[in-house]
């Protein structure tokens, strides 16, 4: 179960919306000497003018979240807010996305903008639009809903012997040997002459012998799942020591003998997913026995009506029970379910329509599902609220977190988006002016053979330029190192491969190669290639019809993200801003 993900602050909403090209603060928490000077101002009863303070404080100590950095329309920037957005951008450090050097003034001047932006779109009512109540009561309620349960799942630990059974299933192997045989008549004789008293392995080793069957004398570990599934199962039912039936396997037919079953220790990953498994199980049994509980405490059912609803019947049909309000549960402190609810949320299940869904009988047989989850969802806010969750400090930021970026992107969506152009030109132009970076590199296909010495790799160079056919070179040639014996060699597909992404000195040393011409390479492990190009395929663009899209976007992200930064400036000079935060050190 994770908790329900969201914007953690609204410039790291900016900084996803509107991809700025501001360089940003890298957040590391394990600088104890992270400095901040803060000026803050201070009433001096003998003056009527401001009188200013200097503090340095460490800008991650927790003492000093609730100090101002700065103030936007007289509502203030608080150190927490700041920190919030460098965890933000260190995020998406941790996501391969680059970041500048750390730079507080830079960081606090998004967080600036965004308010800004936050104070006009509330002046001009863009927070009223009924899309954005509804978006954040959604929120609101799914939240309340989350964060209950992750109270109750938070501490829950795997069952061990589960995570033990995962484990072993995970890395069972099973000790084999097998035959197979191309007669089913052979292989139904061995396993009677088995079941009179033979052993398996005198009887499929005089096969093996005789050229009557294919097989190996010495048993083989493997894990279950690169069987078949008809030998897996069949296996399965084995004990140690036992052999299997007949089992038909392609046109061939195959017996196999378990000798032995192992579980080896120290897969890490294996241990991860054992627990990650055991863990989700006793979460969801947490979760289930709590849902329960919650419908216990606050639902009272009326079965009676519930048994009676028909909604596939004619009459009163579905369209009237849709508007229904006679209560089929009574929520105790929450509002009642009626059969409308009922009726609504079951059409909603329905991605064809519950029309379909009436003709394939399919509507009565979720009507207690729905129902359950309907009394989950009121249930479990009226508990979250009995408990205090909706007046915590962490429900009531995330809701304006959430509140914050919504608006955000509202005002982005309605009043900056419409006013920033990209056209078929734009693109067309900046394609042309940056043609290099939409080249598709060439392509080849490269086979080869690795020699111990020089003068053997170019004397069978020698051969290839007389024409002599590669494969009879590679077959004949002496002095080849042994592929099974090196795992330093490089290997040659049948693929064509990017020339950019091979090793630098195998790149030159087929730089400029015609098809069917003949290279040697020496690697820095000193051995000796002979490399034959079978195929090239040179450079070329790619199509501007292939790349317009991106090309689109880029152009609009930047131009988008120039236009936030004019109304920023605009702002300024219509709400008042105060920055209290004049320098950082490290």
């Amino acid at each position: 179960m994770k908790k329900t993900s969201f914007t953690m602050s609204v410039v790291y909403v900016l900084a996803m919306m509107v991809s700025t090209s501001v360089s940003a603060a890298n957040n590391e928490q394990s600088t104890d000497n992270a400095k901040t000077t803060v000026t803050a101002k201070t009433e001096v009863p003998s003056t009527d003018e401001e009188a200013y303070i200097g503090l340095k404080f460490p800008i991650f100590s927790p003492l000093f979240d609730k100090t101002p950095v700065a103030a936007v329309n007289d509502e203030p920037i608080l150190l927490e807010d700041l920190k919030n957005s460098l965890m933000g951008l260190h995020r998406q450090a941790t996501e391969g996305k680059q970041v500048g050097k750390k730079d507080y003034q830079k960081v606090l001047n998004r967080l600036i903008n965004t308010r800004l932006i936050l104070a006009e779109a509330s002046t001009m009512g863009l927070d009223e639009n009924p899309e954005v109540k509804t978006s954040i009561d959604v929120f609101k309620m799914d939240h309340l809903r989350d964060m209950l349960k992750m109270q109750q799942i938070k501490d829950v630990k795997p069952d061990a012997k589960e995570v033990e059974q995962f484990y072993r299933d995970a890395v069972k192997e099973w000790k084999l040997r097998s035959i197979k045989l191309d007669k089913k008549e052979d292989a139904d004789a061995l396993v009677k002459e088995i079941a009179a008293g033979g052993t398996f392995d005198d009887l499929a080793n005089k096969l093996i012998d005789s050229h009557k069957a294919e097989g190996v004398k010495e048993g083989q570990y493997i894990q279950p799942s690169a069987l078949l599934p008809e030998v897996s199962n069949a296996i399965a039912a084995l004990k140690v020591g036992s052999v299997s039936p007949v089992i038909a396997v392609g046109p061939a037919f195959t017996v196999i003998k378990l000798e032995a079953v192992r579980y080896p220790e120290g897969n890490t990953k294996a241990q991860e997913e054992a627990e990650r498994k055991a863990l989700e199980i006793k979460r969801t049994k947490v979760l289930t026995d709590f849902n329960k509980a919650m419908a216990k405490k606050y639902a009272t059912i009326d079965e009676k009506l519930l048994n009676k609803l028909d909604f596939e019947a004619a009459k009163p049909g579905f369209k009237k029970l849709r508007a229904d309000k006679r209560v089929v549960v009574r929520m105790k402190g929450a509002d009642p379910i009626t059969v409308a609810d009922l009726a609504e949320a079951l059409a909603g299940r329905f991605f064809h329509g519950v029309d379909e869904a009436i003709k394939q009988n399919a509507v009565n047989a979720a009507k207690r599902t729905a129902l359950d989850n309907l009394i989950y969802r009121s249930a479990f806010i009226a508990e979250a609220k009995s408990q205090g969750i909706d007046k915590s400090p962490e429900y009531l930021h995330d809701v304006t977190e959430y509140r914050n970026s919504v608006v955000f992107g509202e005002f982005i969506k309605k009043v900056v988006a419409p006013d920033v152009k990209v056209t078929n030109d734009d693109v067309a132009e900046y394609y042309k002016q940056h043609i290099n970076e939409y080249t598709i590199p060439a392509m080849m296909k490269v086979q080869g053979l690795v020699f111990q010495k020089k003068n053997a790799a170019e004397d069978n160079m020698a051969k290839l330029k007389k024409g002599i056919d590669f494969d009879w070179v590679k077959n004949n040639a002496e002095g080849q190192v042994d592929k099974e014996k090196s795992g330093e060699l490089l290997e040659f597909s049948d693929k064509l491969l990017s020339v950019k992404s091979l090793p630098d000195g195998l790149r030159e040393a087929v730089q400029g190669a015609k098809e069917e011409e003949t290279r040697l390479y020496t690697s820095p492990e000193g051995y000796f290639y002979l490399l034959q190009v079978k195929k090239v395929v040179p450079a070329t663009n790619s199509p501007l019809e292939k790349e317009q899209k991106k090309i689109f976007n880029e152009l609009f992200v930047t131009r988008l993200n120039n236009t936030v930064d004019g109304w920023s400036d605009k702002l300024r000079k219509a709400y008042p801003v105060k920055i209290y935060l004049t320098n950082s050190s490290n």
